[in-house]
């Protein structure tokens, strides 16, 4: 017990730890959990609290929560520094030490998930294919840290960008765009953000300028740069005329061969992959959603907030079924979409998969990506175990990465990119963890940059990685007109 209107003692808390541990795993699993007290303010606001920072949340973070879900509740100031002053019990798989939210900027969160996403593919594009030791043996015990030559320059990018890049071009696109409110009434009014169908004829025409550029073509093809193109907001293709962008860089045989067999903008794959192309190029929605809502609104309006996060998920998961039909690939890329969204509202990465838990857990159709987020959970585990006993981080992260698998698969790339953005203690370790590794480098790479990005912000990103990389000044101005969500 804890007296009324007072804190936990040691002997409390040396009571807490295993009723924190079920009671943590519990929630993890989607389940629900009664906390009360007698008056159901003072005490039981104190537990929530404990209970969220052990669920990674920060002391800010969780107070906000509790005060959110009961008005009034941790009245008591010495209640409330006490969950400030909290350190978690448990060995919870979190981020391992991210920039404060404070210190970054609504418009640096858009521009570094971009840019460090397309410094990741760009990092990786040398080794794709490579083994860990044969990375090793070239580049020295570090593996490759520094962009080396792919494609006929240094800081090349991949079809990974390429595809993100239209992703954020379909994305512009969107009917709607937020204009900002021009009295009290709409600042009140239900957020509109568009549907899925106005998301997937856009992409579907992204997609197919990008397989124009790669020397393939479609029944539809033809019908590109004309009347029906441009009533989607079309009327041509930026992207397409760069040299860049018509490059043929490695392209995923899935992606084209489902493109080629298209025959309407808005048609979805029959296939039965789950290839990581699914993923590597989703996290613009995520970016266009938060942008389209903006700041003030994620940060104040719950239900904008939950409309963001529906949206988010569900254009994310069609955007990876015009190519991909398995269900994990949808999956994935509906739960990064939304991932992505609420990193770039500020949101910390803790806060940011709980908020996504509860719908993980409690949809049926959610299995593959339940299962993602166990692997995730088990390795991270095992990881902090390892580091505890006093190994080094990167041999710690390049076992625990090849446990995890090569990223050729949607469910592989997102497991290796989450267990980069909770285990990497700045961007830089985060996103060198993930391209050197024994399989899909450049995608693993572009999508661990795409989440660290989004948390640390542009001015993470190593000087030599942005100062050389391709087409760096397109990808900025792309993501300012998402964060600006009127361009």
């Amino acid at each position: 017990p804890i007296v009324n209107r007072s804190v936990p003692d040691e002997a409390w808390l040396a009571r807490w730890r295993p009723v924190a541990q079920d009671v943590v795993a519990r929630l993890r699993r989607g389940e629900r959990v009664l906390l009360h007290c007698r008056a159901g303010r003072g005490r039981a606001g104190l537990v929530a609290g404990l209970l969220l920072r052990d669920c990674g949340l920060g002391g800010e973070e969780a107070i906000r929560w509790v005060r959110e879900a009961r008005s009034g509740a941790l009245e008591h100031r010495r209640q409330a520094r006490f969950v400030m002053d909290y350190q978690p019990q448990l060995p919870m798989p979190i981020a391992g030490a991210p920039r404060p939210v404070e210190e970054t900027t609504w418009a640096g969160r858009f521009v570094g998930s971009l840019l460090a996403g397309a410094a990741g593919d760009a990092l990786g594009a040398p080794v794709e294919f490579n083994s860990h030791d044969a990375i090793l043996v070239r580049y020295g015990r570090a593996g490759i840290i520094d962009f080396a030559p792919a494609y006929g320059r240094s800081g090349a990018i991949t079809d990974d960008t390429q595809m993100a890049l239209f992703t954020a071009e379909a994305m512009r696109a969107m009917p709607g765009r937020r204009a900002g409110a021009r009295s009290p009434a709409e600042a009140r009014a239900p957020v509109e953000l568009p549907t899925v169908d106005d998301a997937l004829p856009r992409l579907g025409i992204a997609y197919q300028y990008w397989l124009r550029g790669q020397g393939a073509r479609s029944a539809l093809t033809s019908r590109l740069d004309g009347p029906e193109t441009a009533a989607h907001g079309y009327p041509e293709s930026r992207l397409a005329a760069l040299p860049a962008m018509r490059s043929r860089r490695a392209p995923g045989l899935t992606c084209l061969s489902a493109l080629e067999h298209m025959r309407a903008f808005d048609e979805r794959a029959i296939n039965q992959s789950k290839g990581s192309g699914a993923v590597m190029r989703v996290a613009p929605v995520g970016l266009f959603v938060a942008g389209h809502v903006g700041e003030e609104r994620l940060r104040t309006d719950a239900a904008a907030l939950a409309s963001a996060i529906d949206s988010a998920w569900t254009i994310g998961a069609a955007s990876a079924a015009l190519t991909h039909g398995h269900e994990a690939a949808q999956q994935c890329a509906a739960y990064l979409a939304a991932l992505v969204m609420l990193l770039a509202a500020g949101r910390r990465a803790a806060e940011a998969e709980l908020m996504l838990q509860q719908r993980v857990a409690q949809d049926p159709a959610n299995a593959e990506i339940r299962r993602v987020l166990r692997d995730v959970d088990a390795a991270c585990e095992a990881a902090r175990r390892r580091l505890a006993a006093g190994e080094g981080r990167t041999e710690v992260h390049a076992v625990t990465l090849d446990r995890l698998g090569e990223g050729w698969t949607a469910d592989e790339a997102t497991a290796m990119a989450l267990y980069c953005l909770r285990m990497a203690q700045t961007l830089e370790e985060g996103i060198v963890s993930a391209v050197n590794i024994a399989g899909d480098s450049d995608t693993v790479g572009a999508m661990a940059g795409h989440l660290l990005g989004a948390v640390y912000g542009a001015g993470a990103v190593p000087p030599r990685w942005g100062d050389g990389l391709e087409l760096a000044d397109i990808i900025e101005e792309t993501a300012l007109a998402l964060a600006d969500g009127s361009a």
